[in-house]
């Protein structure tokens, strides 16, 4: 005798019912593993209204959890920090990756996106990378911008920038000629010492290999010293 408290559904009926939680298992999937990534991910509709971020997201636009960006307007989110480009300049929304495939520039995109928070003194950097999204009819459905934060990527470019600068500074200051090459002889930097006593210019000696520059002899023997060319190399 069957279960009187059992709701046998038609075959049709059924796999309609396997199929719909088959991909309620896949989406509570992908969630979980959006939700643990460290990318941040947002999803905007054709509207520019967003749809969809991850926590990775809302802690990038300073949020704890994803539901409260989807709950606050977006003036409002842009209220809390200054966007910036890597000169430190104000970035207007407008130039956007995700901005410009709103409007019609329907090709992945990609760029720098500094995040100022004056309150907090503090800006971290993302690489934002959006794509435009497509419905099944092939009409444009919106946007899907991914979030890598490269803040500390940055701050150690940041430095290395300033101690080149540095570096550069210190040889044009002192009198000896300098010349540094890389491990197959091409000259990288020369100091402006170096350039008088060869007679040339930066442009003419960067990149060109140090035998082509300096012809130098052994003070005992005479013989000139072979730095390995680029033919013997």
């Amino acid at each position: 005798m069957a279960d009187q408290g059992a709701l046998d559904l038609p075959p049709t009926l059924a796999a309609l019912q396997a199929e719909l939680d088959a991909l309620r298992a896949e989406r509570d999937m992908l969630h979980e593993i959006l939700e643990s990534v460290a990318v941040g991910v947002t999803v905007q509709d054709q509207a520019g209204r967003l749809i969809y971020a991850n926590r990775a997201a809302a802690a990038t636009m300073g949020f704890s959890q994803p539901d409260q960006v989807l709950t606050t307007p977006l003036e409002r989110i842009h209220a809390t920090f200054t966007m910036i480009d890597e000169a430190g300049k104000p970035l207007r929304r407008e130039t956007l990756t995700s901005q410009r495939i709103l409007h019609g520039d329907l090709r992945p995109l990609a760029m720098m996106v500094g995040f100022y928070r004056p309150n907090e003194d503090y800006t971290g950097w993302s690489s934002l990378h959006s794509t435009p999204r497509f419905g099944p009819d092939g009409a444009f459905s919106g946007v899907i911008n991914m979030w890598y934060d490269v803040s500390r990527l940055k701050s150690l470019s940041d430095a290395l920038a300033a101690q080149r600068e540095l570096l550069a500074v210190t040889l044009e200051a002192i009198g000896d000629g300098v010349i540094t090459t890389d491990a197959a002889g091409m000259v990288s930097l020369i100091n402006p010492s170096a350039l008088a006593l060869l007679g040339l210019e930066e442009a003419a000696a960067i990149g060109k290999h140090i035998g082509a520059l300096l012809v130098l002899e052994d003070e005992q023997t005479g013989s000139t010293l072979d730095f390995g060319g680029p033919d013997s190399l």
